[in-house]
């Protein structure tokens, strides 16, 4: 489950921003976590409560801690302050979805979606609309979650390969019959094989 004290330095990451938050966020988790460079949080179904949690090359230097007392302002603030760049967006969906960030980088690059429907989420055959991004992408991880089409998405995700997650985004019907281009659309994730 995402923490707010995660969610910040996620976006904090992503935009490279030096806000109070940030400072915060860090010295919460400098209090909080000796794990270097692993992200804490819940024990993947089935795993062993103490586990070690799935290590993530991809945001070198960073140690999300579980369990913030920042709050909504800190977030909103942070999101503000950083805009509403890909790698923000990436950054908000890897953290609300469990995806590897650069996997959900790529998968924002693919959609690029507009009305704030950053994934392209349908409804009856068409887009939706939404007020914020933040919304779009919460629908989107809504929908990852309850519907049975993208089950593969959700199994790679618990197990934390990030070219697993690729390729179940890939192969799952999120993009209709193209399968972006069976893959040649999907932008590149690093440490895996291009399609």
């Amino acid at each position: 489950m995402m923490t707010e004290n995660r969610l910040v330095l996620a976006l904090c990451a992503a935009a490279g921003l030096a806000l109070a938050a940030c400072g915060q966020a860090r010295a919460q988790d400098d209090d909080q976590s000796d794990a270097g460079n692993q992200i804490s949080s819940s024990p993947a179904p089935g795993a062993a409560p103490d586990a070690a949690p799935p290590s993530n090359p991809a945001t070198p230097g960073l140690s999300f801690a579980v369990g913030s007392s920042l709050g909504l302002p800190a977030i909103n603030n942070a999101i503000q302050q950083a805009g509403a760049s890909l790698e923000v967006k990436g950054a908000y969906l890897a953290v609300k979805s469990g995806l590897c960030p650069t996997v959900a980088l790529a998968w924002v690059t693919a959609e690029n979606g507009v009305n704030n429907d950053i994934l392209g989420v349908t409804r009856t055959g068409h887009l939706e609309a939404f007020p914020t991004w933040q919304q779009g992408i919460d629908a989107a991880v809504n929908l990852l979650r309850t519907s049975g089409d993208y089950k593969n998405i959700e199994a790679a995700i618990a197990r934390g390969d990030c070219c697993q997650q690729r390729d179940a985004i890939v192969a799952s019907p999120w993009s209709g019959s193209s399968h972006y281009g069976h893959g040649a659309d999907f932008p590149d994730v690093a440490g895996c094989p291009p399609y």
